[in-house]
């Protein structure tokens, strides 16, 4: 009897268990897509089991040719001196040594569906700083640094420039792309970040952590300010445009 309740209860701990489960969309997800691909094994066993992607002796030959064929092509070309060769040549060094312009997919991107791609990965090691959002422009954004604003927001000034801590960290407004690092005659070393929806940010006077057509996540740090020797203190140049309209920062962020 006593075997009977402990076997009865072992029973119900599955059943319990096996409904839990059933209750987890990852798992019926999975159960579903092991099923439909088991049917389609069933239905053409020699198709490499019914799995997706899964490489068969047949196909890794064909690929293996194929490839082979290929790099004998390309270097044959480059065996050759003829003017036409020569075409083809500059062509395959070019697409080999020229960085990918990742600038104009996003913006492609912005036309097509009005945001950032976000299965691209923003590539940015170590530690994150914690970083505060704000409400502006119907959207949440991330204070890029807490300090005091000594110039503030002027039509000819564009943006407003911060006195922080020593050695503050600098996050990003939102996610976006790097669009340009380097130095700029009023703002020193500046980088400029492109968002979604027309909207762009600058940091100037700025150590970067960051290079050209980095995909940022928003919070991220991507430097430190620059160091004010005189005061023992660091500053910041910040500025946002959307649309090629300058606004002021204060309107969209809150840096005290």
């Amino acid at each position: 009897m006593e075997t009977r309740d402990k076997m009865s209860h072992r029973q119900m701990e599955q059943l319990r268990e096996s409904s839990e489960r059933w209750n987890d969309p990852e798992y019926v997800w999975k159960r579903k897509w092991m099923q439909e691909y088991s049917e389609q094994a069933k239905a053409d066993p020699e198709d490499g089991g019914g799995w997706p992607f899964r490489p068969n002796a047949n196909s890794i030959r064909i690929k293996l040719v194929i490839s082979c064929a290929l790099f004998a092509a390309v270097w044959g070309l480059f065996q050759i001196n003829h003017p036409w060769a020569n075409i083809a040549k500059s062509h395959i060094e070019a697409s080999l040594n020229e960085s990918f312009d990742f600038h104009m997919v996003t913006l492609w991107y912005e036309r097509q569906w009005g945001g950032n791609p976000s299965l691209l990965p923003a590539w940015m090691p170590g530690k994150q700083q914690e970083a505060q959002k704000v409400t502006a422009l119907k959207k949440h954004y991330f204070t890029p640094v807490k300090g005091m604003v000594i110039a503030p927001y002027e039509s000819s000034r564009l943006g407003v420039t911060l006195e922080t801590k020593v050695d503050a960290t600098v996050a990003a407004l939102d996610t976006g792309l790097v669009i340009y690092k380097g130095n700029k005659d009023e703002t020193g070393f500046t980088v400029v970040i492109r968002h979604a929806n027309g909207l762009e940010s600058v940091y100037g006077w700025i150590e970067a952590k960051v290079e050209l057509n980095d995909w940022i996540k928003g919070g991220e740090t991507i430097g430190k300010v620059s160091a004010n020797t005189s005061k023992q203190a660091g500053y910041l140049y910040f500025a946002i445009s959307k649309d090629n309209r300058y606004l002021n920062p204060m309107d969209v962020v809150a840096f005290d």
